[in-house]
């Protein structure tokens, strides 16, 4: 009964592990308990993991079912510590992105913006977790218009570019929030495959 709670154990822990990106966790409220409770889950798991090792060796590995688990927690725990975010990058079945923007944000937090091909938008935030909101936009010369958005996101986007191509700068995305927005959100354009109408 103890190695099927801990074999049930490691299945929902390796699904809460793959599954995190689509999730849109951006209130501190709850994702530093869920976080929390994440890794103790996986210390857990790590220990149990080594305990149950102890006993399949000790039995001179001829209790089937206790192999097969201690087998398969071992496989989940080096995946969490392989690839703590998920073996599948969801971003792969996407559209192309035609241009990624990012900056750092207030406490040291990670901003994106990724203008697909298929004129879908991503914008992300990367703190403790990932926050993404998504819409679609249009482009006029250098103003990337944003539609089908969340109350409160940006308005309308400028492409500036650098005045010396010689600084090996792509150029700035500058995010407003309205017209008459002075102090616009600037992010460095590290990709820019755009072709303007």
């Amino acid at each position: 009964m103890k190695n099927k709670i801990l074999l049930i154990t490691a299945i929902v822990f390796f699904l809460i592990i793959n599954t995190w990106r689509l999730w849109n966790l951006d209130n501190p409220v709850l994702l530093i308990p869920i976080m929390l409770l994440v890794f103790i889950t996986w210390c857990i798991l790590a220990g149990a993991m080594v305990w149950q090792g102890y006993k399949v060796t000790a039995e001179k590995f001829k209790n089937k079912e206790r192999n097969i688990t201690v087998i398969l927690v071992a496989v989940v725990v080096g995946l969490a510590i392989y690839s703590p975010f998920g073996i599948i990058d969801f971003e792969r079945f996407e559209s192309k992105d035609l241009l990624i923007a990012e900056g750092q944000g207030r406490g040291n937090c990670m901003t994106f913006v990724k203008l697909k091909k298929d004129k879908t938008f991503r914008k992300g935030s990367e703190c403790f977790g990932v926050a993404k909101e998504k819409g679609e936009y249009s482009i006029h010369n250098d103003t990337i218009t944003f539609s089908d958005i969340d109350k409160g996101f940006y308005k309308f986007a400028l492409i500036e570019r650098p005045d010396s191509l010689s600084e090996g700068k792509t150029g700035d995305l500058l995010l407003y929030s309205e017209l008459k927005d002075t102090t616009p959100v600037r992010l460095w354009i590290i990709k820019n495959e755009l072709i303007p109408n």
